[in-house]
C-alpha cells in the first residue's frame, strides 16, 4: 500500500501491510497486543502499491493485473470485484463508500452500497 493509505484497523490493534515473502508480494495483518500476523492474500501478481484499504468495511481493495479483488481482513472472503482489459493502478473508495476509483477510467458501485441505498 502506498504510504498514504491508512493501515491501520478499526480494532487499533492491529495494522495491515504488505511484505515480501519467498519472494512474492502479498498483504498481511499484524495483531501488535498478541505478537502475530495472519496472511491474508495468497496470490502472485499482486501489485502492493496499487491498494486500498477501506477501514469501516475491514475491506481490502487490490489490483493484480487486469482485476480488482478485494479481501475481508477479518473472515478473509475474497471476491473478484472487477475485470478490465486494462491494467490497474491507485484505488481508492470515496467517502460515503459508494464508489471504487482507479487511475482506469471506471466508477464502480460497490454492491454494498447499492443494498443501503435501497432500503
Amino acid at each position: 500500500m502506498y504510504f498514504t493509505s491508512n493501515c491501520f484497523c478499526r480494532d487499533n490493534e492491529s495494522m495491515l501491510i504488505s511484505a515480501v515473502r519467498d519472494g512474492i508480494e502479498n498483504f498481511y495483518v499484524i495483531r501488535f497486543l498478541e505478537g502475530t500476523y495472519t496472511q491474508v492474500t495468497d496470490e502472485s501478481g499482486i501489485d502492493i502499491s496499487h491498494a486500498y484499504f477501506d477501514k469501516p468495511r475491514d475491506l481490502l481493495y487490490y489490483a493484480n493485473g487486469h482485476q480488482i479483488k478485494s479481501v475481508n481482513i477479518k473472515t478473509f472472503e475474497q471476491k473478484l470485484v472487477y475485470e478490465s482489459d486494462y491494467q490497474f493502478s491507485s484505488i481508492t473508495v470515496t467517502c460515503d463508500g459508494a464508489y471504487l476509483l482507479s487511475s482506469y477510467p471506471f466508477k464502480y458501485l460497490l454492491p454494498e452500497t447499492i443494498k443501503t441505498r435501497a432500503q
